[in-house]
């Protein structure tokens, strides 16, 4: 059986699944709060700038452990970024 194609609406992919989009939006929140470019990110997170928009934009043709580079990058894992909502520490230490 064949990958599972992201669907093109104009020139921007739709994700292949539900689990893509929560990844996606995961990483731009994050990179957002901390006030990084994409090219920051991949700098930090050693991939290329391409990547990381490919990964915000959520296309299913992303390595698995470049997802693994860019959640270092950010401070946190694979697994919170593909929770529903993933918190950051500043939310987390609380009042």
């Amino acid at each position: 059986m064949g990958k599972k194609k992201a669907q093109r609406v104009g020139k921007k992919a739709l994700p292949a699944s539900p689990w893509l989009r929560i990844l996606a939006d995961n990483i731009r929140r994050l990179r957002l709060e901390k006030r990084w470019t994409q090219q920051h990110l991949a700098r930090k997170a050693g991939v290329s700038q391409k990547t990381v928009s490919r990964m915000e934009d959520g296309e299913s043709n992303t390595r698995a452990e470049n997802h693994a580079f860019v959640a270092i990058a950010l401070g946190t894992n694979m697994i919170e970024l593909v929770r529903e909502k993933v918190q950051t520490a500043a939310r987390r230490a609380g009042p």
